[in-house]
Parts: C-alpha cells; structure tokens; sequence
C-alpha cells in the first residue's frame, strides 16, 4: 500500500534550556518543543511518537485526541512529566539534554518505527533556542538568540547593540597585558543598551571573510553601558576578567569584526595606519564619529580636548513610582579633568544628580497626575582655564497604565493597554491575589506607542486575578 506521510509537519523550534519565558500550567520552567503544521488539514498526533534517543524512536507517544491545527505552532513541554498532559497541555516521557542533543518525530509503518523529521542541537546556550528559519523546513535550523513559544520564528537571528568602541594598534607602553606583562595591542567592545548582552557564542576577527576566528566563550557579558576590554594578542586565553583573542591588530591598518553564532555582523570597522600610543574610536561612546583620542580601555571614551560640551539626552518618559536613571554624557574633556555635575536650576523633590557621575536619577511619586518637568544640569571642569556648560532635558510624567478587559465567548479574555515607546510591560496571573509569587504570562511585550493586546484562554480556571508589571 501507499505511505501515509505528513510532509507539512515540522519540529521548528526547541529550548533544552529554559531560565525564564514560557512556563508550563504548574507554573515551572521547563526544556520545550514547538511542531509546525506548515499545511491547511488537522493532523492528528495519537499515531505519532517522539523521542530525544534514535535507537528508541517510538520513546514518547502523543495521547489519543492531540492533534495539531493548520497553521498552528504547537508547544510540547519536554520535562519527563508525560502524566501531567492535558487536552490542553502536553508532556514528554523524556527531558531534552541541555546545550546538546537529538529529537525524532516518528510514527510507525508495517510495525517499524520511520522518522518524519529530526534535528540535531549542539552548544545551544541557556535561555536560547533552535529552530527553522523560516518555518516549517529543515535544511536551514540554528540558534535563536530570541525563542518565539507559539510563534512563527524571527528571522532577525541575533541582534545586539555592543558595538566595537575603540583600538590600540600600536600599544609600546600605553598599559601591559596581564599574560606576559607586555604592552600588547587591544581593542574594547561597549554595549550601549539598558540590558546585559551575553557574548558567548558571538565571534571576533580581524577578517570580515573569516568570520569564524575566535569563539567567544561562556561567561562574557557585558552590562548596560559596560566595557569589555580585548587584548588582541594572539594568546587565544579566557584568563582574567578580559578576554584574549587568536590574532593581533596591525599598525599599518586593519579591521575588527563581531559576529553574531550564525555570522550575522553585529559590528565592523576598518581603520587604516595608527600612531603609537594614541587610539581612535568612537566620540561618543557607540557614535558613529570615528576620532583619535587618548587612550580609556575598559572606560568612556574622551577626545583631545576641546569646548566643553553636555550632550542631550532627549527627552525622559517616566511612570509614577518608577525610577528614572539617566547617564549624562560630556564632550570636549580631556581625561586628565575632573568634572562635577549639579542642577543648575530647581529640581523636583526627590531627584538628584550624581556630582562626579554625572547620573540623574528621579522616582516620581504615586498619585501624581501626568505632567512635564524640564530638567537643566550643569557640568564644570577643573581645566585651565575652567570651563563649564549645561543641558536641559523634559522629564514626562505618564498616567499608569489601566488595563481593559473583554471577555469573548466565555472561555476568552482580551486584555487591552496603551503603551508607550521604549517601556517594557509584563503580565502575571494568579488564582490568589494574596499569593507571594504570581506566573509570568509569556516574556513581556516592549511598547511602540500604540495598544498593546493579550488574548488569554480562562476555560480551565473559574478565577484568575492579572496584574501588570512595568520593567524594570
């Protein structure tokens, strides 16, 4: 007879290990995998097998009535828990191996196990996934720096803000590497955002065709507005807080490149010949100005000297309750001068000013109705002679959000709320709202200024308290 296939079903994602976003209906994290029905016809599962071992195909069966919509990415949540699968929650027999393993769709024919589709996964970091893209294929799967439970997969695969910030290539006495007490050459990654970046995984070269040269190992991160200092010094060692990379830099000009763990570039310049002991970079910190300047590896960066200036930071929206945190930035500094900042106008009750980091920070208080206050902050130096300037920026205070609710057809709950630009927004649940720990729903939403909704399936709980949380 002919045979039965199902060539629109797909595994399209894994996360064999889970620290945060999705959880199961105990509320636990958990390894997952989401098959793909890529075709227009249910397909049912109570035929269908799984399995993380290729000499047991037939290790972990779907339940009678499973099934998989058109269209639909079906989460399976991979702990070894099969006795708590539900209608609408199922569970493998098997937990998938964390960083690297296999996994088998099967079913049987003539009494033997056949594979319908497998992947394999190796060095998948914690927190991150493995997929197709796009979906539903198998010829191009690999790691997702963003898992999407439930959802098509991104095809943006990697994206980060660290950019490649300044260099040194001609480094006779400027500072010593700790291997060897010499004054190898450098260069320093900065990371611009407001979130830690985890660089493991990620690639440095100083060859845009060899995208591949050194592999970043586990462990190296940078924090929000945070400095990683490379010795390029041919050493290939993780030794210390610093890295060491397989390669040096050229005196005579060459190129740095971050790679995201697909090749993707995060980041790449190319600078031409170098004066020893005087490195170029970015003005400001992540700009796109490329200038000389004095050497600050592992620190802001600062250009020869000239007219003190305070940059803008922009505008500032801001919760009542929350704190705002906002790093003023100086140009015109040389690195020999110390500055003090101050507010050169009234300020709000409670907001302050850093005086030697230039750091503002302001937590309007709750029950303050929505408002504008313009900031004004001076910076001076101690130069010869002393120079000074100032900034003004408007902190926007912003109603708290009020969240709608809609109920439709008695088992759906539409959850509405307009959001603003930048801010980030996470929804928990809870059966008892005097509960200490609530569930996180999903792994937040960012706003973009227009209506954020949430539609939630309440037909297996007769009550459900939500509360929205702002992050951070």
């Amino acid at each position: 007879g002919s045979l039965p296939a199902f060539p629109a079903l797909w595994i399209n994602e894994v996360q064999p290990d889970a620290f945060s976003g999705l959880t199961n209906g105990l509320g636990g994290l958990s390894p997952w995998i989401e098959l793909y029905n890529s075709g227009p016809a249910v397909i049912a599962l109570s035929d269908l097998y799984l399995a993380d071992d290729y000499s047991n195909l037939l290790q972990s069966p779907f339940p009678n009535g499973s099934f998989v919509a058109p269209g639909e990415f079906k989460i399976i949540f991979a702990d070894g828990q099969a006795s708590f699968s539900t209608s609408n929650e199922l569970h493998t027999t098997f937990a998938l191996q964390n960083a690297s393993g296999s996994l088998a769709l099967s079913r049987t024919y003539n009494g033997q196990p056949l594979v319908l589709d497998f992947l394999d996964y190796a060095e998948v970091l914690p927190g991150r996934s493995y997929g197709s893209v796009p979906d539903g294929q198998g010829f191009d799967r690999r790691e997702l720096a963003h898992s999407t439970p439930g959802s098509p997969n991104s095809s943006n695969i990697i994206a980060t803000s660290v950019v490649v910030n300044e260099w040194m290539a001609s480094n006779t006495q400027t500072i010593r590497n700790p291997i060897g007490n010499k004054p190898d050459d450098w260069f320093e990654l900065y990371n611009p955002g407001n979130e830690f970046v985890d660089l493991s995984g990620y690639f440095l070269s100083d060859v845009e065709t060899n995208r591949y040269k050194f592999k970043v190992p586990v462990g190296y991160a940078i924090p929000p507005r945070g400095f990683l200092l490379v010795w390029a010094d041919n050493q290939n060692s993780s030794a210390g807080n610093d890295l060491h990379v397989n390669f040096k830099l050229s005196k005579a000009g060459t190129s740095i490149g971050l790679f995201a763990p697909n090749g993707d570039t995060a980041d790449f310049v190319s600078f031409g010949a170098q004066s020893s002991d005087v490195s170029q970079g970015r003005y400001p910190d992540g700009g796109t100005e490329i200038v000389a300047m004095k050497p600050t590896p592992g620190s802001a960066n600062v250009d020869q000297g000239g007219t003190l200036n305070l940059i803008s930071p922009g505008d500032q929206l801001v919760y009542p309750g929350q704190t705002l945190t906002v790093r003023l930035q100086t140009s015109g500094a040389t690195s020999d001068e110390t500055l003090a900042y101050s507010f050169d106008s009234p300020a709000p009750p409670g907001a302050m000013v850093d005086a030697g980091s230039g750091v503002f920070t302001w937590t309007p208080p709750g029950g303050q109705i929505p408002g504008t206050n313009t900031i004004t902050i001076r910076v001076s130096d101690n130069g010869s002679p002393p120079q000074s300037a100032a900034v003004s920026f408007n902190v926007i205070r912003l109603n708290s959000p009020k969240v709608t609710g809609e109920f439709e057809n008695g088992s759906m709950l539409r959850l509405t709320w307009q959001s603003f630009s930048g801010k980030v927004y996470r929804l928990q649940s809870s059966e008892d709202i005097t509960a200490p720990e609530w569930v996180t729903l999903g792994s937040g939403w960012t706003g973009t200024g227009n209506k954020i909704e949430v539609n939630l399936d309440i037909s297996a709980a007769p009550r459900r308290f939500y509360r929205l949380i702002l992050i951070p």
